[in-house]
């Protein structure tokens, strides 16, 4: 995918493991928009990003998911490493759904979200938002949202791998799905493979189908 010019947006950019991992891979004149609520996390990020060589257009803005001051139908591209997940172990609502004005139609979506085969009884997750853990549950939002999905590989996690703000036992999977455009259209450009699996557990690449805003 040709990012010349799009508008990239990331939720929950934290200390930009996914950001930095090819920032010098982005086109000049695209924008990347880092949304996080913790200022401290921005400051870091902004300095790294400081000290290499490269000179993207980064926007930081530090604010709640549900308060980010854009324009309806202005992103491109949608990056959200766990974010909507961090989001749901305080919300029943899919946070993708809360967001999707934001997102242009024919947009892309790559994506990471927890999620869980079993529950265990000492779960710290409430039951009134358990069915945003789920990998079927994640998958049907998602495609509620007309993403299209190509293909899906299971694998399992590592011993001992951590999940964002709850503990995962070994046995969890993550699924890693790979999405197109409708038509044969080459898929997004990112060739993302989580170093670290805390939160990487289901890694999901869609695009939008074009549909008529009225």
């Amino acid at each position: 995918m040709d990012l010349n010019g799009k508008v990239l947006l990331e939720l929950g950019s934290g200390v930009g493991f996914f950001l930095r991992s090819f920032y010098h891979e982005l086109p000049e004149d695209c924008l990347y928009i880092a949304v996080d609520r913790n200022l401290e996390r921005h400051r870091f990020l902004k300095k790294a990003l400081e000290r290499t060589s490269s000179k993207s257009n980064i926007l930081f803005i530090c604010a709640d998911f549900l308060h980010i001051p854009l324009r309806d139908y202005s992103v491109d591209v949608v990056i959200d490493q766990a974010g909507t997940s961090n989001y749901s172990f305080e919300h029943k609502e899919f946070l993708l759904h809360e967001l999707d004005t934001l997102f242009k139609p024919g947009s892309y979506l790559l994506g990471s979200f927890i999620a869980f085969k079993n529950f265990s009884t000492k779960s710290k997750i409430e039951a009134e938002f358990k069915d945003n853990f789920r990998a079927g549950k994640v998958k049907e939002n998602i495609k509620s949202l007309e993403y299209i999905p190509l293909d899906e590989e299971l694998q399992n996690i590592s011993t001992g791998a951590e999940g964002t703000r709850t503990s995962l036992s070994k046995g969890k999977r993550y699924i890693h799905i790979h999405f197109s455009a409708k038509g044969g259209v080459n898929p997004i450009f990112f060739d993302f493979q989580p170093k670290n699996l805390r939160d990487l557990l289901i890694d999901i690449r869609f695009t939008r189908q074009l549909k008529l805003i009225a």
